[in-house]
């Protein structure tokens, strides 16, 4: 499906929900503006996609392997949301051969299933650090919902802890969730630098996993978003 004909769905699907949704009508050029946002998005972790399999083609001939192991299509999947067909391209434009399997989204959620269990406690306990961590803390202002193409972003850092998480008051770094990877970038500071690693969402608060130096609660940072997992470009 090309572009213009998801534009041309989603008019229709407007039309006909607005008989009884009259919102749903007003909403329409909110609802086109997120849609291209989304398109975008996934553009561009198409684009970070291809050269980052193109390393991982690199390193298999360095290793004078001339098939792509199975369970890195899985991985690439999972991680970074590329669609096995679009590895098989990337790849093969290279010189590595793939196969991907006939039943590989079967292969895939059996996958999730073994490891579900074993990660669970390890989920829980972070999950009960980091809730522990934004008690009593503020909704973090969602700067990317209202400037979608902002890259850059002053922000208050609210909360830190001696793992490696940050809290701001703002922030443009998306976080991980529905199969969309978070956005990276840095954390510019007294002419320090951080770099962001990890975006969650924790309730109504962003988390911030960072490496490198570490501002001071109550300074203010500028965040950078860089590569190609920015929406915001």
């Amino acid at each position: 499906m090309n572009p213009e004909q998801l534009y041309d769905i989603i008019d229709l699907q407007v039309e006909h929900w607005s008989r009884d949704f009259p919102h749903v009508k007003t909403m329409q050029n909110e609802i086109l503006e997120m849609l291209k946002v989304e398109e975008e998005k996934f553009a561009d972790t198409l684009k970070r996609g291809e050269g980052m399999v193109k390393r991982l083609a690199q390193d298999l001939k360095v290793k004078n392997q001339t098939t792509m192991p199975e369970d890195k299509l899985g991985e690439l999947y999972d991680s970074h949301g590329l669609p096995p067909e679009i590895v098989k391209q990337a790849a093969e434009e290279q010189g590595i051969k793939v196969k991907i399997p006939e039943n590989f989204y079967a292969l895939v959620a059996k996958r999730h299933m073994q490891s579900s269990k074993q990660g669970e406690e390890e989920e829980t306990q972070t999950d009960k650090s980091l809730e522990k961590l934004i008690k009593e803390l503020p909704a973090t202002e969602q700067v990317y919902y209202t400037e979608p193409y902002a890259k850059e972003f002053d922000a208050r850092v609210l909360k830190t802890t001696n793992d490696g998480y940050i809290i701001l008051n703002r922030t443009c770094f998306y976080p991980e969730g529905g199969g969309q990877p978070a956005d990276h970038g840095f954390l510019v500071f007294q002419e320090l630098t951080a770099e962001v690693v990890e975006v969650l969402k924790v309730g109504k608060v962003i988390v911030h996993k960072i490496v490198g130096s570490f501002p001071k609660e109550g300074s203010v940072i500028r965040g950078i978003l860089t590569g190609t997992d920015a929406t915001h470009s």
